[in-house]
């Protein structure tokens, strides 16, 4: 449904704002090892902040299959869809905004 959301967003804050709640939803329902409270720093601002969580997502899901850990790879495989799939939306919105004021 997340995922759903950020294909739908119009703008670039609207996907970090998604983000922030999903983080945010994520920590209040006990997943905050996942999110720890330096990274990422909310509220999500900007498309670097996106993309270092990713990779800390990345590096943690590595880490959970090595181990053998099914429920922190599910939760983390999760997030990095979400992450992945607002980074694609974000460069997308911008790709969006840049042809239009070349046009």
């Amino acid at each position: 449904m997340t995922i759903n959301a950020i294909h739908g967003a119009n703008n670039c804050e609207e996907v970090l704002c998604l983000l922030t709640d999903y983080v945010d939803l994520a920590r209040s329902r006990g997943r905050g090892h996942l999110f720890p409270d330096r990274q990422p720093v909310l509220p999500l601002n900007d498309v670097q902040s996106v993309r270092a969580h990713l990779e800390y997502l990345l590096l943690a899901l590595d880490a959970a299959s090595r181990n053998l850990d099914d429920f922190t790879r599910d939760i983390l495989h999760e997030a990095v869809h979400v992450f992945g799939a607002a980074l694609d939306q974000i460069r997308r919105l911008e790709r969006v905004q840049n042809a239009q004021l070349a046009a």
